[in-house]
Parts: structure tokens; sequence; C-alpha cells
């Protein structure tokens, strides 16, 4: 495993080693916070525009005091100073973890921000699966939709049990459920999928993470006159749609090529890959 050297914390660059958080912090012990996954490529986070815009967003949804977060050119500076000082600037995994800043039980005293930049090696460029994935649906416990479901929260425990149910069910991937029983999201990616050429993904409003690449891919494929539209998909829909498509900032696109015992294709998958 890649060992981090150095961490960005409030804006300082700082070796690993001398970064203690736990005690007092209250994304350690309550969750009070939430993280930004971005892709780094050869000097630049990818869609970097649309990152920093939904970082100033869950910030203010949170009731987060922004004052001293960084403006969206020193972001990008400190970002580039930490990959060059952990010498991974080809392609790299950049996570940002905003949490509040404060002492209080679960209210807390008051709503200052603090932030942890970190980054880790990636293999390459996005490529596009020639071997789908295998996935099923976690149907220990169901996401509620609300007005922080879209937030990577850093209180997570829902996926990781729904991570811990997939690898114990040998699949590659699994979907999960809202509580009105539609599907709304994968463990770490959006969800398409594409019935007669059209693609479909699930509005906000049920409860799936606000992705940047699930942004961008409707404006992709809207661009060059692919029809997309927002509807809630039942179980049954993904089973008579003819592609399961994944999308994250991170891994790009995937697709699923096994679930629930039928074999799926990947056509659109690969084309809007190949404009990306």
């Amino acid at each position: 495993m890649y060992k981090i050297a150095n961490v960005v914390y409030n804006g300082k660059l700082i070796p690993e080693t001398e970064l203690n958080l736990l005690i007092h912090n209250r994304g350690f012990l309550y969750g009070d916070g939430f993280f930004e996954s971005m892709r780094f490529e050869h000097g630049k986070i990818l869609r970097f525009n649309l990152h920093y815009d939904r970082l100033l967003g869950n910030i203010e949804l949170l009731q987060m005091d922004a004052s001293h977060f960084p403006s969206s050119s020193d972001l990008n500076t400190m970002i580039l100073d930490l990959v060059e000082s952990n010498h991974i600037t080809d392609f790299s995994r950049v996570r940002l973890n905003i949490f509040r800043e404060s002492t209080g039980a679960y209210t807390p005293e008051n709503n200052t921000t603090s932030y942890l930049i970190t980054c880790t090696p990636l293999d390459g460029p996005y490529v596009f699966p020639t071997q789908g994935l295998k996935a099923g649906i976690y149907n220990q416990q169901t996401k509620a939709a609300g007005p922080y479901s879209c937030l990577k929260s850093l209180s997570s425990q829902f996926y990781v049990m729904a991570g811990i149910y997939c690898r114990q069910q040998k699949w590659d991937e699994v979907l999960v459920m809202n509580t009105s029983g539609n599907i709304i999201e994968a463990l770490s990616s959006n969800f398409f999928i594409v019935k007669n050429k059209m693609l479909i993904t699930p509005p906000l409003s049920e409860g799936c993470i606000n992705g940047v690449f699930r942004m961008y891919f409707m404006q992709l494929a809207k661009q060059f006159g692919i029809e997309c539209k927002e509807e809630k998909i039942h179980p049954n829909d993904v089973l008579d749609a003819d592609e399961i498509i994944l999308t994250n900032a991170v891994k790009g696109v995937q697709w699923v090529e096994f679930y629930e015992g039928k074999k799926y294709g990947c056509e659109m998958g690969r084309k809007l890959f190949e404009l990306i």
C-alpha cells in the first residue's frame, strides 16, 4: 500500500506523521462532515470547477462557516503542491475531508470549518473495461432520501456494510435501494440504465449522491444528442434495461455485465466513454 508522505491540513503542507486529529475531531466522533474525491491528471484536477461548486454547496447545506475556506485558485494550488511533494503528479486520487472544527457534543459550539487534503497514486488514465462487472442488490438496509442524502458523508456506515455484503456475495459491485424500494446508485458510483437507446438515472430526490461525474455524464449525453432523463428506477426496470452504466469521478465509466442472471451490453457506455 502506498504510504502517504505529506498532507494539507487547513492550508498547510505538513508530514502525515505530524497529524493528530482523532481525540476532539467531530468528523471522527460524530461523522460531522463530508468528503470529496477528485481525479488529478498531469497538473490539473479534472472538472475542478464542478467539484469546487459542489464543495461550497455542501458547506452551505451543512451550515458550516465558509469564510476561511480557500478560494478556487488557492485550493487548486494547494492540491498541486501536495501531489508534487508526494511525487505522484501523473495520476492521483485527491480526497478532501471537510469537517466542523468545534467543541460540543451533538450540538456544536460553533460552525468553524476545517479541511484535510490527501492524495494517493492511480495506475493510469481512464480505461473503458473490456469485461463488465458482476453486480447484485443490497437488501439488508435501504437509504432514506432527504436534504442530506446527496452528500458523501463522513458517516458512511451504510456504504461500509453494503461493501462488506458485496464481498461476501463474491460480486464486483452492489446496487442500493431507497426506502421506496427503488434502485438509486451503486456502492461508490452513480447509476444509469439504458433502455431503447435512452439514458435514465434516478433524480436526486430519490436519495442518490450528487456526483460530479453524474452531472458531467448527463451534460455530455445531451451535448451529443443522446436522450437523457431522470426518473425513478424500480428493480424491474433494471431487468428490462439493455445496459447498466456506473460513473464516478475517479474511475470514470464502468458497466455491469451480469445482474440477477441477465447479461447486459455496453454499446452506449462505450460510446459515451469515447466522448469524454
